[in-house]
């Protein structure tokens, strides 16, 4: 196994379900169970979406390459009208509780129930380099979370996994921009990453992270019902063979699940940025296949143009300059973008039924590791 140029094997868990096997499982407990020993990563993401009109996301992230293991939290927050805010500090001192999938620490703390329909997250940055950030989350979910055939993606040697809950109900109270913002509903996701023996730029080169909450079309006298979209797509590095490995979920409120795993992603409109070198789209084309939980065919269409940038994240920003500029030079060079989209559209088919379009709000992510 060799950790940083890994071999050009990919074996995708969608090539690997056995003919008239089901493509997506409900997940089982230890699917999400920490594992953080040996090499390799792992994170804990909630990703949420508030009706006050604020975004974000919170993550716990383990990593560890040979002798050096590291910890830190990583944290989103975007107000509309605002900059958006960004800070990842070091946690040393993270525990994992003995159901092996909550965490604690000074800065964050992950408590989930014992059904794991319920989980409390609590993050406070102590006034970190003079500004105080704080989230208090309440996620509660109905899913039994999924993956795509057994999760495991066999890549440069190595595994990958996402597994997803992609649907939560959530009450949230942000404290940020030296303001308490009043306790607000909303929507969210969770996401649980783990690689082993493989490390971040051999698993992926180019990843797509999308989030769209909105509203679906009721009638006069019908309260309007909610729905929540989520997709983690992204293409292995050229070594690995280029493959595209995609899953993606709609949760509406009141109807059945779809799943999505046969993607694509056509990004255009690019703009190259200085600090990093790459060709970053500024319109984005979703073309998604795959089928509903009672399965019937499904397909849907997202063309999302991002009218609100948010940021720009060097993710090897607070190295030592000499040895980011090695880093960047002979191994990876990984950026991130990020972008809020007011008015996106999709447009829904299933077999049997008319194409339903639905509009709602999206965040995109678009993460090179190159």
């Amino acid at each position: 196994m060799n950790l940083f140029w890994g071999s050009s094997e990919t074996k995708t868990a969608v090539s690997r379900v056995e003919t008239g096997a089901p493509v997506i499982r409900e997940l089982q407990r230890k699917d999400l169970e920490l594992v953080c020993s040996g090499n390799g990563t792992e994170t804990q993401t909630f990703y949420f979406k508030l009706e006050n009109g604020i975004f974000g996301w919170v993550q716990y992230a383990w990593a560890k390459i040979t002798l050096a293991t590291n910890l830190q939290t990583n944290v989103v927050i975007y107000v509309p009208g605002k900059p958006t805010i960004f800070e990842t500090l070091e946690a040393k001192d993270v525990r994992i509780q003995k159901d092996k999938i909550s965490i604690s620490s000074k800065l964050l703390s992950i408590t989930w129930n014992e059904d794991l329909t319920d989980v409390d997250v609590c993050y406070n940055n102590n006034n970190a380099k003079g500004k105080n950030l704080e989230i208090d989350l309440k996620f509660s979910t109905k899913s039994k979370g999924y993956k795509v055939g057994d999760g495991i993606n066999q890549i440069a040697g190595g595994t990958a996994m996402h597994t997803f809950l992609p649907e939560g109900k959530v009450t949230a109270k942000v404290t940020a921009h030296e303001q308490e913002f009043d306790t607000s509903a909303g929507l969210a996701i969770y996401i649980y990453a783990r690689s082993i023996g493989v490390m971040p730029q051999n698993v992926g080169a180019e990843w797509n992270m999308s989030l769209v909450t909105g509203k679906l079309q009721s009638s006069e006298n019908q309260a309007a019902k909610s729905f929540i979209f989520s997709l983690m797509h992204y293409i292995t590095p050229k070594k690995s063979g280029s493959v595209t490995i995609s899953q993606g979920a709609l949760i509406r409120e009141g109807k059945p699940e779809v799943y999505f795993w046969d993607n694509e992603v056509d990004s255009q409109n690019h703009i190259e940025y200085r600090s990093s070198g790459y060709l970053v789209p500024r319109s984005l084309i979703f073309t998604l296949r795959g089928k509903t939980k009672d399965g019937r065919a499904a397909r849907l269409s997202i063309h999302s143009n991002p009218d609100v940038f948010m940021l720009e994240i060097d993710i090897l920003g607070e190295m030592n300059p000499i040895l980011r500029a090695l880093v960047q030079t002979f191994i990876t060079k990984p950026f991130i973008y990020e972008w809020f989209n007011n008015n996106c559209v999709l447009e829904l088919t299933i077999e049997g039924e008319e194409t339903e379009v639905l509009s709602g709000s999206a965040f995109h992510e678009l993460t090179f590791i190159k």
